[in-house]
């Protein structure tokens, strides 16, 4: 499964630059331990995967296993900063079918 998700940055006008792919990985991993343990984070370790990133339009695909989906995506809604930085993170699609 892929989730299609939009960054925004409450106050700034464009995307930070020392935000990059392995900084919304560690956000969303340090995400998946705080709210919903190891077995969260153990589910989708092997295949969780920021795939693309585009600064300009904000816009980022995750990819992850479809068993459990829901917990990834209940983990992106928690993370408040990455890299320090204030986010707010709003998914706009998920691909495949029986979505939850």
């Amino acid at each position: 499964r892929y989730i299609l998700c939009e960054i925004f940055v409450p106050g700034k006008q464009s995307f930070p630059a020392n935000i990059d792919g392995n900084k919304i990985y560690q956000a969303l991993r340090d995400s998946l331990i705080k709210n919903h343990g190891d077995l969260g984070l153990g589910t989708f370790q092997a295949s969780l995967k920021v795939i693309y990133l585009n600064p300009l339009t904000n816009i980022v695909i995750i990819r992850g296993q479809k068993k459990d989906f829901s917990i990834l995506s209940t983990a992106l809604l928690f993370i408040e900063k990455i890299a320090g930085i204030s986010v707010v993170i709003r998914s706009l699609h998920i691909s495949g079918k029986n979505f939850f």
